[in-house]
């Protein structure tokens, strides 16, 4: 008998007996959708105009600023190109209405506009202030111990804009993520002072639009391959990152996705046959490594990859160094990052991230679900809307080479 009708046997013998189903997720509504382009940069503009097409965003929605073409910007550029303009821009199109509550900041206390995507040519990073000259006259300040997150005043543009919506903040530490750890469609929370701030960017305008079409494409019949895993495997303080990606391999045992784990301290090696990469989780070294060395590889259509590195985002355009450049560069389609030093529990938490994913979530606000902390280091590169696993249930049907998956899929469901 041929392996395609085994196949076929197996998925219409385990959809028989299976009784559990992926539930799908509302998603963001086209009209919450704000996109914000740099007028500088044409090509910003002719993909904002194509992301808003695709995606059925209203043009009103679209957002021009004369901002600086380069990538990391100082504090007080931000403060007069990006904030200032933005909160005059949404007070005057009546998106949100502001108030001031009990401590006395003004803050949004309601938001039409739940999603806003940065694009090509909109600066990500945000520079730490210069140190002031030490005054001989006074003694220096006492660090604070215990928090090495307090005095930081670098930041990912994305993260600064998320909290756009709260006027006065103090600029020298993080703020607490009110969505962190939550499961539940943002539209359904009560927080207008909030905004999922996510970033279609790569080396070039081809690739973003690429990210777009593929993120749209895969969506019909959902995400399909293997999930590789990579342990870093470095102990002390660092068990985290690790747990993190244990659990994702035992909750993919709970999902049907089949899984490759490396407990090496060391990456996967260049040549490793990583074929249908469709998710990949991995930590710790600071460039490139592994399979994305092997200029033949690609991650599936579709895919979501991230590694783990605190510098991870710092380069983002560049395809060949760091990590989220040569993750877009080598196919994926959604990642995240670090534009600065965020400490390992600052970062994204890879578990939650694959968990909300998984249950058919948008890619932005599975990431600020997994994200404890806001006006910090990180970054959503991807179609913010795209829901990977937005049709994962028995009655999808993948197209032709992905039908093993399902069979497995639906195999594992039926035993469960």
């Amino acid at each position: 008998m041929k392996t395609n009708h085994i196949i076929l046997l197996i998925i219409t013998f385990c959809t028989a007996f299976s009784g559990s189903v992926l539930a799908s997720k509302p998603g963001i509504p086209p009209e919450a959708v704000a996109i914000l382009y740099n007028t500088n940069v044409p090509d910003s503009k002719v993909l904002a105009e194509y992301y808003a097409a695709q995606r059925n965003i209203p043009k009103a929605n679209l957002i021009g600023l004369a901002l600086s073409e380069k990538p990391k910007i100082s504090r007080q550029e931000y403060q007069t190109t990006l904030e200032k303009p933005l909160r005059e821009l949404f007070t005057k199109r009546n998106w949100w209405t502001l108030q001031k509550n009990e401590e006395g900041l003004t803050i949004a206390s309601r938001n039409s506009i739940q999603v806003l995507v940065t694009t090509f040519g909109v600066p990500y990073g945000i520079n730490p202030l210069p140190k002031p000259k030490a005054d001989p006259n006074k003694p220096a300040p006492k660090p604070q111990k215990n928090n090495p997150l307090t005095g930081i005043n670098s930041a990912s543009v994305d993260s600064e804009l998320s909290v756009l919506g709260i006027q006065g903040i103090p600029i020298h530490q993080p703020l607490g993520n009110k969505y962190f750890k939550k499961d539940t469609s943002f539209s359904q929370t009560q927080n207008p002072f909030l905004m999922l701030v996510g970033r279609i960017d790569a080396n070039n305008l081809a690739q973003c639009k690429r990210m777009i079409d593929d993120a749209i494409e895969v969506e019909k019949n959902g995400l399909w391959g293997m999930c590789y895993l990579d342990l870093a495997r470095k102990g002390g303080g660092y068990t985290m990152g690790d747990t993190w990606i244990t659990d994702i391999e035992k909750k993919n045992w709970q999902l049907g996705i089949p899984t490759t784990i490396d407990k090496n301290k060391d990456t996967y090696l260049t040549n490793y046959p990583m074929r249908d990469a469709a998710i990949y989780f991995g930590w710790y070294i600071t460039n490139r490594n592994g399979p994305l060395l092997n200029p033949n590889f690609k991650f599936k259509k579709g895919a979501v990859a991230v590694h783990l590195h605190s510098f991870s985002a710092s380069n983002l355009r560049n395809p060949t160094t760091r990590w989220v450049g040569p993750i877009i560069n080598a196919g994926a389609a959604a990642t995240v990052g670090n534009v600065y030093e965020p400490y390992l529990g600052g970062t994204h938490h890879f578990n939650i991230l694959h968990d909300r994913l998984t249950q058919g979530y948008t890619l932005i606000e599975s990431a600020y679900m997994a994200i404890p902390i806001l006006s910090w280091q990180n970054v959503v590169i991807g179609d913010p809307l795209y829901q990977p696993f937005k049709q994962l249930e028995k009655k999808s049907s993948p197209v032709k080479e992905d039908r093993f998956y399902l069979a497995v899929k639906t195999g594992f469901d039926a035993w469960n």
